[in-house]
């Protein structure tokens, strides 16, 4: 599908990028691996970050918890520099792709592990500041939320490139959520409609706790 050494980069990249916000410690260096030496092995025993090829494509699965997730944003999506570059996906295509993919991840983040309501996005406080942003700010220092974890996996195949985002909160019914773009400017129901718009097919599982886009690529 595509040249070892480029996927090579991206795989480390993304694992550099959890190295980085200290959420994962590798006991060896990138320098003495190659690319099949990753897909044999987890990159580390809490199973921060998977790793796997096989006729499906590569697969990459990320664990950290919501404590951690400050150090990780912004997350930029991996492979999306490749498949422009190997045409792909048009840079426009992939553009939208990483939107879909922060409005799925501040989801996650904020309405199913800090169990924030999208109503009190309009309310503020006497000194005028935000009512959501103090208790998003009050919740990511309690031990309740912020031990939570939220599971991100990529999955690059030859036709698609498929990308799940889960949190470990109560989940939601999608039918509540509005997403028609006459009420984009409803303080719910906005990220979901972008991750429609931007995204090729979406779909939830039952309990609403983990969301799963597909892109279709230029065979």
């Amino acid at each position: 599908m595509f040249a070892n050494d480029i996927l090579l980069q991206e795989v480390m990249s993304i694992a550099s990028k959890f190295c980085e916000a200290q959420v994962l410690e590798l006991p060896y260096d990138f320098a003495d691996l190659n690319l099949e030496d990753l897909y044999r092995q987890r990159l580390d025993s809490k199973k921060a970050l998977l790793i796997t090829k096989s006729t499906k494509g590569i697969y990459c699965r990320a664990r950290f918890e919501v404590r951690e997730a400050a150090k990780l944003i912004p997350f930029s999506l991996p492979f999306l520099d490749l498949l422009v570059a190997e045409k792909k996906l048009s840079k426009k295509a992939a553009d939208k792709l990483q939107v879909a993919f922060d409005e799925a991840f501040a989801n996650a983040l904020e309405h199913g592990a800090l169990e924030l309501n999208s109503n009190l996005r309009t309310q503020v406080q006497e000194d005028g500041t935000s009512v959501y942003e103090a208790l998003k700010k009050s919740r990511m220092q309690e031990e309740k939320y912020n031990a939570r974890p939220i599971w991100i996996s990529f999955n690059l195949q030859s036709a698609k490139f498929v990308i799940s985002v889960r949190d470990a909160g109560y989940g939601f019914n999608e039918q509540n959520i509005s997403s028609t773009f006459q009420e984009i400017e409803k303080p719910s129901g906005r990220g979901l409609m972008l991750m429609r718009k931007f995204t090729d097919r979406l779909y939830y599982n039952k309990k609403g706790t983990k969301v799963t886009f597909v892109k279709e690529l230029v065979r």
